[in-house]
């Protein structure tokens, strides 16, 4: 997309065209400090000189996998507020598009929602107004949990820009730090619906042992019983895909297709009792 971000130094475009520009830069750090963001910030004031429509298509996932942490809830709400401060007239945030499940995906739709609709709220207010509601008697666990996720994307040293490898930046003692909290919050709750949805907050973690278990000191007989829970949530949830997919026909035509299955069959065999189920 970078040979048309610049904008022209003649052409200006009429009253009743959009410019939509991709965004540009670290999920977790924010446009309007984030060197990566540099020419995304400079196209922006170019266009805002010569556009009178222009709509931003905000990436907020891992492409490749879904469920991977992502701590860009602070990022969001500064883009958000960047954008409504200089001149963008239309966002939309494209997360996990394919399937239910995406990290933090309630949340961070909840958040961004709310902002886009008046950007000057107060976006741990608004993180604490959904936490109480979704959350329920866990809601103090989700919360912290959510700041630990802070914490991770605060590192000025880790980066995320549509695809990252999720070992690298969840790092062992952020796991466990996560699954501490939530196990507490889970504790909490015996209503089946707030179960689902601490458990859901749960899956991130689970992903990034099942998926690297060495990187986690996961054993195998700890791993058949976290992959049983894990593939509870998913089906609960209607959970079928765990990273971007489609097939491409000969066509030309590339229908999206679902690849939980696959992943889960990979960890089955990875975790299979050597002495039988």
């Amino acid at each position: 997309y970078d040979y048309t971000i610049t904008p022209p130094k003649i052409t200006k475009p009429r009253a009743n065209v959009i410019i939509r520009l991709c965004h540009q830069g670290c999920y977790f750090h924010g446009v309007e400090t984030e060197d990566r963001s540099k020419e995304f910030r400079a196209a922006i004031d170019g266009w805002n000189k010569i556009a009178k429509n222009i709509f931003v298509w905000h990436y907020a996932t891992c492409f490749s996998g879904y469920l991977a942490p992502n701590p860009n809830l602070n990022g969001l709400a500064k883009d958000i507020r960047y954008y409504a401060a200089h001149g963008i007239n239309g966002v939309m945030i494209q997360g996990d598009y394919q399937s239910p499940g995406g990290d933090l995906a309630e949340v961070r739709q909840y958040l961004t929602a709310q902002l886009m609709w008046d950007p000057t709220q107060d976006p741990m207010a608004l993180r604490k107004d959904f936490c109480d509601g979704y959350y329920g008697p866990a809601s103090g666990e989700a919360m912290a949990f959510l700041g630990l996720m802070d914490k991770l994307g605060d590192n000025p040293n880790l980066h995320g820009y549509g695809s990252w490898n999720p070992p690298d930046l969840a790092n062992p003692e952020f796991v466990k730090a996560g699954m501490e909290v939530l196990e507490r919050g889970l504790a909490k709750v015996t209503d089946d619906t707030y179960r689902n949805r601490i458990q859901k907050l749960m899956l991130p973690l689970w992903y990034v042992q099942l998926a690297w278990p060495d990187r986690y000191g996961l054993s195998k007989e700890d791993g058949r019983a976290m992959l049983a829970r894990f593939k509870a949530v998913v089906k609960t949830n209607g959970i079928v895909n765990i990273a971007e997919a489609y097939v491409v026909n000969e066509d030309g035509t590339s229908p999206l297709t679902s690849n939980m299955d696959g992943f889960i069959a990979g960890l089955d065999a990875a975790f299979a009792d050597p002495h039988g189920p």
